[in-house]
């Protein structure tokens, strides 16, 4: 057997344009092609990989170890946002290893009408990351002034002995906690309404921990033209300038490739699972 395999990173239509070439993950072997489809010009680009590394079994260990997913991960999207700046790219995420360039074929069969598709969809189009993020501190404030629950609360801190106060804190505390979670909740689908008057497509995210004051309560990827980038940032600055926002920050990642608007399902297997 041999001592590496194929990592695969994602799909293009060859005649669009020709890609450059460049070194993939190991920094020794360039990134190779493989035409798997004559007919629609479809093929992908993979690399060598030490199977020592991404063999089945060990491929699963490395990926709980930090600093080697920051690694390759890091050199991963480097090498897919290359491929995507050159043509259509349809790139698929981190760590779909094949033993040969016959498996790569047989592996991916089942996905071409799919991909064809997101070529077509895809063409064009960059993603975005949209974080929503609510400054607890600030909404803490405007409760302190605009709701009559909270500013009665602060209001008898500001009068009450310390032991006293130390306990209306805590009461406030758990009230704006119980808000803000109202809050949020109800914003998030004003904001999820609003993206997707300006995006052609959007994808819910998981939310990531943060430190500090700020906490993320909704995450979106949004799909647009790569032409619309600047257009696009200037009508989420307009809905985020309404006042009920005072207090939500957001923040825009990207643009990156459209990972998270490729969604791949083998197609034999879904014929499989309707026969049984």
């Amino acid at each position: 057997m041999s001592d590496f395999g194929y990592l695969l990173y994602g799909f293009y239509k060859k005649g669009q344009k020709s890609l450059s070439i460049f070194l993939g993950l190991d920094g020794k072997n360039q990134l190779e092609i493989v035409h798997l489809d004559d007919s629609t010009n479809l093929a992908c680009v993979v690399s060598k990989v030490p199977l020592d590394e991404f063999g089945e079994g060990k491929l699963q260990e490395n990926l709980q170890d930090i600093k080697w997913v920051e690694k390759y991960i890091r050199l991963y999207d480097q090498i897919t946002q290359k491929l995507f700046s050159q043509t259509t790219f349809i790139p698929v995420r981190f760590g779909t290893v094949y033993l040969n360039q016959e498996r790569v074929k047989q592996g991916i069969s089942g996905y071409k009408k799919q991909v064809i598709k997101l070529i077509e969809k895809l063409n064009g189009k960059i993603e975005l990351g949209v974080k929503f993020l609510l400054d607890r501190k600030k909404l803490q404030e405007t409760l302190s002034k605009n709701d009559s629950e909270a500013a009665d609360l602060n209001h008898k801190i500001q009068h009450e002995a310390p032991g006293k106060a130390h306990f209306l804190k805590k009461r406030l505390e758990t009230l704006v906690q119980k808000k803000s979670n109202d809050f949020s909740s109800d914003i998030s689908q004003n904001l999820l309404n609003s993206l997707k008057g300006i995006a052609n497509d959007i994808q819910l995210l998981n939310l990531q921990p943060r430190e500090g004051p700020h906490k993320m309560f909704l995450n979106v990827a949004c799909l647009l033209s790569s032409d619309k980038l600047n257009w696009f940032k200037e009508m989420l600055q307009n809905i985020m300038s309404q006042e009920n926002f005072n207090s939500i920050n957001c923040e825009i990642t990207g643009p990156w490739p459209p990972y998270s608007f490729v969604r791949l399902q083998d197609e034999t297997q879904k014929k499989e699972e309707v026969k049984q």
